[in-house]
């Protein structure tokens, strides 16, 4: 029993102790150990590669979520600090109480409120299979939100489901329609994942009737981005004007973008621009003469 309570203890020591290297930089009392909801999402959330095996996903998270409070019933925490609880419930695959700390944060044009409305999209899609509200919502998340460089992923994944649910149905021509309204309604202000929804689809457009439409629209949108690039290599942004460094959002947020550790947000998009435009470009070279 003693060596069981041991290895506990010297598991609680390695969490807060990784924690306190997570937060070093935050005013946090590392005698107390005390850290926000906001500090270990930052914490689990600097662990996770973002390729994680659900697993590991789940070991990672559970490690870090497992030593605090996460009622959601209890709303004296700032809405930060939701968002975060809300974030691990659901990278730990708990998706009733995810909903129950996001739904809540959907009120409202910040990125809080734009993160939270992507997570409940997944959330009654996915977890509830709600199809039908999730398209609702889908609806009123492009009426509500405008895509920005801060907020890079937006609608992809929504639009990814429905595309697929449409595939699963036997309705390829539907699916080819969703993603053409996706792609004909992006901004080319910044890399967008949905840009990249032309490459996991390739299949399903080049047996498609409107493969010449996409390609057409493909190519606009490729100039446009090649453009954006090259204006981007020739600007100068002040870290004033970065809103990392405003602090807009916590550290786990932009992880959960694609930033890494110590980049700025502009670097991060010229870096995924790159990989985009790479894609975009073979994508193009590959189609049928």
């Amino acid at each position: 029993m003693r060596h069981s309570a041991l290895l506990v203890a010297l598991s609680v020591f390695a969490v807060s102790s990784a924690l306190f290297a997570q937060t070093r930089d935050a005013n946090v009392d590392a005698g107390l150990d005390v850290f926000s909801p906001t500090q270990v999402a930052d914490a689990f959330w600097a662990e996770l590669s973002g390729s994680d095996p659900r697993e590991e996903q789940l070991s990672i998270v559970s490690k870090y979520y497992g030593q605090i409070s996460s009622d959601p019933n209890d709303h004296s925490a700032s809405r930060i600090d939701r968002l975060s609880l809300g974030e691990g419930a659901f990278l730990t695959f708990n998706g009733r109480k995810a909903y129950e700390f996001f739904d809540p944060l959907r009120e409202g044009g910040d990125l809080i409120a734009a993160h939270a409305w992507e997570r409940v999209l997944q959330i009654v899609f996915r977890g509830f299979g709600d199809h039908a509200r999730a398209a609702t919502l889908l609806n009123e998340y492009r009426s509500n939100f405008e895509l920005s460089e801060s907020n890079t992923r937006g609608r992809s994944q929504a639009v990814g489901n429905f595309i697929d649910l449409h595939v699963q149905n036997g309705e390829p021509d539907e699916a080819v329609a969703l993603l053409v309204e996706e792609l004909e309604s992006l901004p080319v202000d910044a890399p967008y994942f949905s840009h990249g929804l032309v490459i996991r689809y390739s299949d399903l457009i080049a047996n498609s009737d409107r493969k010449d439409e996409i390609s057409v629209i493909v190519e606009r949108n490729y100039a446009h981005l090649l453009r954006l690039s090259k204006s981007w290599d020739e600007q100068v942004v002040p870290a004033s004007a970065d809103p990392i460094v405003r602090n807009e959002m916590p550290r786990w947020y932009w992880k959960s973008q694609g930033v890494q550790p110590g980049e700025s947000l502009r670097a991060a998009r010229k870096r995924q621009l790159a990989g985009l435009l790479r894609a975009l470009s073979e994508w193009l070279d590959r189609r049928d003469p």
